[in-house]
């Protein structure tokens, strides 16, 4: 990524606000996605990847599809002055043509395209072929990028490309190149969470390599395992927090239901059936609970017609028996 820069000695939990090019309007729109801080960033995962690596040669380009290209810039006409209907028109070559990409509404384009010109730079697009009121094919209002050398690494095209939620007024691309940013400044300085036994015993990548690698893959395998580390993560931290809740609860007094369970056995009796053995295994854990001095926490779980109203009804009996309201 790129080299350091002075908003890497930021920290963490400093705003994004601060960082260059941001300011106060762009942070209040970033604010509307719940993104404050770089660390609000590096874990605002993208909504899918696109994958933007096949270049294809502009002879093999075909209409309709979305695809991505590359070359280097051959002419440039600028719109007229004072007429915004007519698109910057940009003609490029590679070894097998020319192609031509336009786009509308973004006059101040001429000058970035003019100088790739001039320094023999290298253009890679993704965007649609179609036709422009029955002309030639053409790429509209493509995503574009200008490298020095065709080895740079890029963000916006040739690559596995994040797509993330936006709101009104925040463009995709403004936001893409933020993101970069902080991922290029920040993912190194996220802390661990994991012990590195539990890691590799679970084969799970390090949290600063997830974050980074959620954003920007290298390839599908490197996604798929950040995407793995994540959400182990949140349900590690989803459990814990249950953990954590159950043993503050099992410290509290509670309600003890341990009846003769007359009530339980008559209806038992009554029944034209016998529980199954996971009814009969649940019901003995719910009985276990109810009669110990803490508060219960349990959901009852199971298809329809898989027999948990009666094992709720035992339990209802047990509290009646015992003298309470159920």
């Amino acid at each position: 990524m790129n080299e350091a820069t002075p908003d890497a000695a930021r920290g963490l939990e400093d705003s994004l606000q601060y960082l260059k090019g941001v300011g106060p309007y762009w942070a209040g729109l970033l604010s509307r996605l719940g993104l404050e801080t770089n660390e609000d960033a590096l874990f605002f995962v993208p909504a899918r990847h696109e994958d933007r690596r096949h270049l294809a040669s502009f002879d093999a380009l075909t209409e309709g599809s979305a695809q991505s290209c590359s070359g280097t810039v051959a002419r440039v006409n600028p719109p007229p002055r004072g007429n915004p209907r007519v698109p910057l028109s940009v003609t490029l070559r590679d070894a097998t043509g020319y192609l031509t990409a336009v786009w509308f509404n973004q006059p101040y384009l001429t000058d970035k395209f003019e100088k790739a010109r001039e320094r023999k730079q290298t253009v890679f697009l993704f965007g649609r072929m179609a036709r422009f009121r029955n002309g030639p094919l053409q790429m509209q209002q493509p995503d574009h990028e200008i490298v020095d050398d065709r080895d740079d690494e890029t963000i916006h095209t040739g690559r596995l490309v994040p797509i993330y939620p936006l709101t009104e007024g925040l463009p995709q691309r403004w936001l893409r190149s933020l993101l970069w940013r902080v991922v290029d400044e920040q993912a190194a300085k996220v802390p661990e969470s994991l012990p590195e036994a539990l890691r590799r015993r679970h084969r799970l990548s390090a949290l600063p390599d997830a974050v980074r690698a959620i954003h920007f893959p290298q390839t599908e395998e490197e996604l798929a395992a950040a995407r793995r580390r994540l959400v182990f993560d949140d349900f590690f931290l989803f459990e814990l927090g249950l953990a954590i809740r159950r043993h503050r609860e099992g410290r509290q007094r509670g309600i003890t239901m341990a009846p003769a369970g007359e009530l339980v056995a008559r209806l038992r009796q009554a029944m034209p059936f016998m529980l199954t053995r996971a009814q009969e295994r649940v019901w003995e854990e719910i009985r276990r609970d109810l009669a110990v001095p803490h508060p219960m926490n349990r959901v009852l779980q199971g298809d329809v017609g898989s027999g948990k109203t009666v094992v709720a009804a035992l339990a209802i009996l047990t509290a009646v028996e015992a003298g309470y309201q159920a």
